[in-house]
Parts: C-alpha cells; structure tokens; sequence
C-alpha cells in the first residue's frame, strides 16, 4: 500500500521469458515499481510460447490527519494567575511538540511565553502541524519616590512608575491607619 512514507512498491513477476505491464516503471521486465494507485496486469509469456495474465492492486492510504489544539487551561498567558498553560493534541497517534515539559506525549504542559508548534503522525505517516502562541506578562514593577515635604511636615508627596504585567492597575493609597 503507498502511504505518506511509503511511495514506491515493488513487484516481481516468475514463471516466463517475457513479461508486459500494464503500467509502473518498467513495462517489460520482470520486476516493476508502481508510484501511482490502480489494477495494473502482468502478461507472462513461457518459453513454449503460451501467456498467462495476473493482475495487481496497488492502494493507497494518504489521508492525512487534521492538527488540533485544545488549550485545557483557557488562557492564553503565563502570568501570577497561570503559571502554567496546559495543552491538548489530537487528530494523530503520535504527537511531536516543539517544547514544553512533555514534548513527546498529546498532553504537554506550558511554562513560558511563545509559539508552540505540535506535528501529529498517523499510522500512515501523514503528519500534519498546528500551532499556538502563549503570551508571558512580564513581572510587575512598582517604584515609589517621595517628593520632600514642605516647613512643618506636612504637604508631602509620592510619585509612583509601574511597569510590567497586562490590563488597567488600579492603585489604592492609604495613610497607614
């Protein structure tokens, strides 16, 4: 059967003197190489001059599987919240990750920012890939810088620099009390 690693079938043919093809690589020896699906037949003539006929099917089986990614966790960020993104593959029965903790499996866990691609293989040797793209937020950074206060203590400032993390920060001040 040709398949996705297999694309080349060879045949040999006994019994005669001469042989003719029907089709393949080599129509007129007894050994023939077949790329292509179909019936493909064998005439073999004997050194008395008689033929006998035989017939061949080549299959095919070149259907390739389809590449999902479920992502199990929902988000698509590494961040204080997710600190890991858990991925599913389907649509092969062997699963080949570009990284992550466990490359080698349809269940792979993730750790950092990038784009993960997986190639599943079906028992054919189709492949197919996909990939996703996880986000890593960058950490949050918070710097304060107080501002002198005026004669007597009071009047006194803070500015404040945040930087890092994803979405609107709200911030909350408070006198200590």
């Amino acid at each position: 059967m040709l398949t996705c690693t297999v694309n080349i079938i060879n045949v040999t043919a006994s019994g005669g003197i001469s042989y003719l093809w029907s089709g393949g690589t080599s129509t007129s020896s007894s050994s023939n190489s077949f790329t292509s699906p179909g019936n493909y037949v064998v005439t073999v003539t004997g050194n008395n001059g008689c033929t006998a006929t035989n017939q061949i099917n080549i299959s095919e089986d070149i259907t390739s599987q389809t590449a999902i990614i479920t992502n199990l966790t929902g988000s698509t960020s590494i961040n204080c919240h997710n600190s890991q993104i858990q991925l599913q593959a389907s649509g092969g029965t062997s699963y080949q990750w570009s990284g992550g903790n466990s490359p080698n499996t349809a269940n792979n866990t993730i750790t950092s920012g990038g784009t993960y691609i997986v190639t599943v293989e079906s028992n054919n040797g189709c492949t197919d890939t996909e990939s996703i793209t996880i986000a890593e937020s960058q950490p949050l950074s918070l710097s304060l810088n107080p501002v002198s206060a005026n004669c007597g203590g009071s009047g006194g400032q803070v500015t404040s620099s945040l930087s890092g993390g994803v979405g609107t920060y709200t911030f909350i001040w408070s006198n200590g009390d």
